[in-house]
């Protein structure tokens, strides 16, 4: 926690904030297709969405880091996709690649690091449903 005691000594008396990252690399064949991913808070049944990221992959990889987003005890999800065959929606593997990673309860500050592989979440594109992969497209 940061600085979140109160006089009881419980370090989150007061709330917790912990900061997440998540690190992507090997994805080369996705280069030039957009990337979208999501941070989820999963702790109750229904998932509230904290974080939305895009940008079209070079390189193979991606970073991001949001400070600060995670709740002591909470349990989240990233989720990404990238759109291989630019229909700007999220479309279940072999299509698009599509993946999860679940976090939590979260006591710590969150540090993912993923290299590509071929796992994909085959219903991962639920965060997604209505939601514009290609943000800068011409249409």
């Amino acid at each position: 926690c940061k600085d979140t005691a109160d006089d009881s000594g419980d370090p989150c008396a007061m709330g917790c904030a912990y900061d997440f990252a998540i690190t992507g690399s090997g994805y080369d064949s996705f280069d030039g297709s957009v990337l979208t991913l999501v941070l989820l808070d999963v702790t109750e049944e229904t998932p509230v969405l904290l974080v939305i990221e895009q940008e079209t992959l070079s390189g193979g990889g991606f970073s991001y880091s949001w400070p600060s987003e995670g709740e002591h005890e909470h349990s989240y999800r990233v989720d990404w996709f990238l759109d291989a065959n630019a229909s700007c929606s999220c479309e279940a593997a072999p299509m698009d690649g599509v993946w999860s990673e679940t976090i939590g309860p979260v006591t710590s500050d969150v540090d993912i690091t993923r290299s590509f592989d071929r796992n994909y979440d085959l219903e991962g594109c639920a965060s997604f449903y209505g939601m514009d992969a290609c943000p800068d497209a011409d249409r």
